[in-house]
């Protein structure tokens, strides 16, 4: 085994479970049903660019309002190689305006959480959720 001096290679090189950046959106879209019971969910609308890529929309779809839908970020990469990954923030972003690259799995998951916890797409959901909730209660009351 090569010492830290005689190595060519950084430690991260060994990671073998890498996962693609749709994988990380899927994952992303797939706990927000569970953390809203189901009142909303989250979709990924992909397309092929003009520069031989991909581009991820993830927006957060409120079913019950006749699936409106609010994207929040697009993720964009090459069609073979998938890192880097440039991302963009769709809401208000209190932190960066334009396109940030993403080297690794790991930046993009930092950035995927960084986006979804601000505060634009909290607004985003709760008020989304108040809306659904206002419908119920205009339901019940009319029953």
């Amino acid at each position: 085994m090569p010492t830290a001096e005689t190595a060519f290679w950084g430690d991260d090189v060994l990671i073998t479970e890498a996962l693609t950046p749709i994988a990380v959106m899927r994952q992303a879209a797939a706990q927000l049903p569970i953390r809203t019971k189901n009142l909303l969910e989250a979709e990924i609308e992909t397309v092929t660019t003009d520069f031989e890529g991909m581009e991820h929309t993830f927006s957060i779809v409120a079913p019950g309002l006749d699936r409106y839908a609010c994207p929040v970020f697009m993720v964009r990469h090459n069609t073979t190689l998938v890192y880097p990954a440039i991302t963009k923030s769709l809401v208000h972003d209190e932190v960066y305006a334009g396109f940030l690259t993403r080297n690794t799995e790991d930046e993009l998951r930092s950035e995927v959480r960084r986006i979804l916890n601000m505060g634009s797409v909290k607004s985003i959901i709760y008020a989304l959720l108040a809306k659904l909730n206002e419908a119920k209660v205009r339901q019940s009351s009319q029953s």
